[in-house]
């Protein structure tokens, strides 16, 4: 009996498999987030994840389970607002390798955003053309925040003055004689005063080409004292 088998054939076929074997092998792993996706899902493009907290445990499985594929995860944000409800950590059970990196990047023609905010509802304009609402966390001092961001765009901080600053007279003498006291400074007459709401008054230092924030304790208007 005469075999039909072509080795030639065989032997291509065989290469071809190898290389797709090989291909697949060292192909880049490639997981989705969305906004509105799921975290249920399975990270494809077609069920994408929900946060990108989801993304880095999925990384972290992989890697735990399988070790990372040899072209490394691909981690691709698609549009909308990308909202973290707790910090995003990332440490050296992350990371990947210069042959399988672990890459956290935008989709392309994607411009996500990683926010840390918290949205803020019951906004009223008011004549003054500022933003009021009342947000309890905030009265009771459970939640400070600094930043206030509407419809894309960062609104300014309360402040006085409303445009350049005040200047202080001088710091506080220190007990020993040996410099000033670094915890208080002299104001001007009528630049502070002792505000019912102290404890929600900071006050922003330059010194030594720096600048801070500081809680203010408390204000002595007779002395124009100021002690952080």
């Amino acid at each position: 009996m005469i075999s039909n088998c072509h080795p030639l054939h065989i032997v291509c076929s065989t290469i071809a498999l190898l290389l797709l074997a090989a291909s697949l092998c060292s192909a880049e792993l490639t997981l989705h987030v969305s906004p509105t996706g799921s975290d249920d899902a399975d990270g494809s493009a077609a069920a994408p994840f929900a946060t990108i907290h989801r993304a880095r445990d999925e990384v972290r499985a992989i890697k735990q389970r399988s070790g990372l594929p040899e072209g490394g995860i691909r981690v691709l944000l698609q549009d909308g607002l990308h909202a973290l409800s707790e910090p995003l950590t990332l440490g050296p059970e992350d990371s990947g390798s210069a042959e399988a990196p672990v890459i956290y990047a935008a989709a392309p023609d994607a411009s996500p955003i990683i926010s840390g905010g918290r949205i803020i509802s019951g906004l009223t304009r008011q004549p003054d053309g500022s933003f009021a609402t009342t947000i309890p966390e905030a009265a009771e001092r459970a939640w400070v925040f600094r930043q206030l961001f509407i419809d894309g765009r960062r609104y300014i901080h309360a402040r006085s003055p409303n445009e350049g600053q005040f200047t202080s007279p001088g710091g506080v003498p220190a007990e020993d004689g040996e410099g000033n006291m670094s915890d208080r400074f002299i104001f001007r007459p009528g630049d502070l005063q002792p505000w019912p709401n102290i404890g929600d008054v900071e006050v922003m230092l330059y010194f030594s080409w720096n600048e801070g924030n500081f809680p203010l304790q408390s204000v002595d208007a007779e002395t124009r004292t100021a002690i952080l």
